[in-house]
């Protein structure tokens, strides 16, 4: 069974994981637009991501300019939340493995009547 597409985004961060593709292909049916930002893959990372992903994007200036390693994972997460063009963004880590996503839908509605009510945006705990 497929999903409906919520009108929200789903914003990953990802380097050097082609596993992303997994991720991606379970979130694709939920969410109306996937943005990906890659944070300097040297594999076949950003390809993968290219095929599933609806925006994806190459951002560095969150890695230190000598080692190239990843420094500033807030800088990187809210340059992928700017790429997003819906109004309600969920995140995920590039290694997540969603199990349950049969009520996504339900839970991205909910956030949504929230955010309404209390008129300005809705930030919720992340568990990993």
């Amino acid at each position: 069974m497929r999903h409906m597409r919520q009108p929200a985004s789903a914003c990953i961060i990802v380097r050097d994981n082609p596993q992303v593709g997994v991720l991606l292909r379970l979130l694709r049916d939920s969410y109306r637009e996937l943005v990906v930002v890659d944070t300097g893959s040297t594999d076949a990372t950003v390809e993968i991501c290219k095929a599933v992903a609806d925006r994806v994007e190459i951002f560095t200036a969150c890695n230190n300019p000598i080692t190239g390693k990843i420094e500033n994972f807030s800088l990187a997460r809210n340059h992928c939340f700017g790429l997003a063009t819906e109004e309600t963004i969920a995140w995920y880590d590039s290694d997540d493995e969603p199990r349950r996503l049969e009520n996504l839908g339900g839970e991205i509605g909910v956030l949504r009547a929230l955010r309404q009510q209390i008129g300005k945006p809705v930030l919720m705990r992340y568990d990993y």
